[in-house]
């Protein structure tokens, strides 16, 4: 069975014990948040006839662990070209989450013929060995070697404790790409499909791009996931290709591939988080202390 980051309950979406999130207890995590999303609008104006080739969020808030509800909007209903819109707000009314999709519609390349970017040398899944397993991943390191932007030799000291790292055997800058393959359903009732496992692999560029050596110091504030095509495969390949960060502001971009070859690409940006901050966020008062207890039983189910 599989485990799942949220349950249905009415209109609502309750978070599991595995959505819980870094940087702030009692929290989602952002893999959770944007797969709950991308999830909505799949479902909502996705089809086999359409690609979702620009998946965007902007995470501008922390979402807490409680039930959430989530606004959908139909932006643009082409036949070539839709573009929806789900969000996340809080009890407050501010805006928590927000993402855009545009589906576009299969067709066919042109005739004349367009250079495309080479492929990865990597081996696939398939070629390598056993695959390291953390609950909600499973991994695949590559080694050094297949780097295509070149990252060997750098270090630098350790200056500051700063934030733990969550990137283990990636955490030297040169190991930064791997195989990487989900194993959590967005919501239980609805199906783990190729889009959502980009989507979901598409917030751990944050950590993979973002990481010092020693651990992560930047929370991301958004990302955009490009696709040219429908991920093949359970396995996606991430490749680390940019960090830059200035005045406390980060840019990253790790370059997607699967077993049938390049597939596309996730830009973000992050700001500087220097400590990770524990204790829950505010929330309003259980108005039904039995409910909330049925919920949690029943979330623990379906997880369990």
């Amino acid at each position: 069975m599989h485990k799942s980051y949220f349950i249905t309950e009415g209109e609502r979406y309750v978070p599991t014990s595995i959505s819980r999130g870094y940087w702030v207890d009692d929290t989602v995590t952002g893999a959770a948040t944007a797969s709950l999303l991308a999830a909505c609008l799949e479902q909502a104006w996705g089809g086999p006839d359409y690609v979702a080739t620009r998946f965007s969020i902007d995470m501008l808030g922390l979402v807490p662990a409680r039930p959430l509800k989530v606004e959908l909007r139909l932006l643009k209903d082409g036949r070539r070209l839709k573009l929806g819109e789900a969000s996340i707000t809080g009890d407050d009314g501010q805006l928590l989450a927000r993402a855009t999709c545009q589906f576009a519609l299969r067709t066919q390349n042109p005739e004349n013929a367009t250079w495309q970017a080479p492929g990865w040398s990597a081996p696939s899944p398939e070629q390598m060995g056993p695959h390291l397993s953390f609950g909600s991943w499973d991994l695949l390191p590559l080694p050094p070697q297949y780097n295509r932007i070149r990252k060997e030799g750098f270090h630098a000291p350790r200056v500051a404790p700063g934030n733990a790292p969550v990137l283990g055997p990636l955490c030297p800058v040169e190991a930064r790409q791997a195989w990487f393959r989900p194993n959590n359903r967005a919501v239980a009732d609805m199906p783990l499909t190729p889009f959502l496992r980009a989507a979901m692999v598409a917030d751990f560029v944050s950590p993979v791009a973002n990481s010092s050596e020693y651990g992560i110091d930047f929370i991301n504030t958004d990302f955009t996931l490009y696709l040219c095509r429908e991920p093949a495969g359970e396995w996606i390949g991430l490749e680390m290709v940019s960090h830059h960060a200035r005045d406390g502001i980060a840019i990253g971009e790790c370059w997607l591939h699967d077993v049938a070859g390049p597939l596309g690409s996730v830009n973000l940006s992050a700001l500087a988080q220097l400590r990770k901050r524990t204790g829950p966020v505010p929330r309003d008062p259980e108005p039904d202390a039995a409910a909330v207890a049925a919920r949690r039983s029943d979330a623990a189910l379906e997880t369990a």
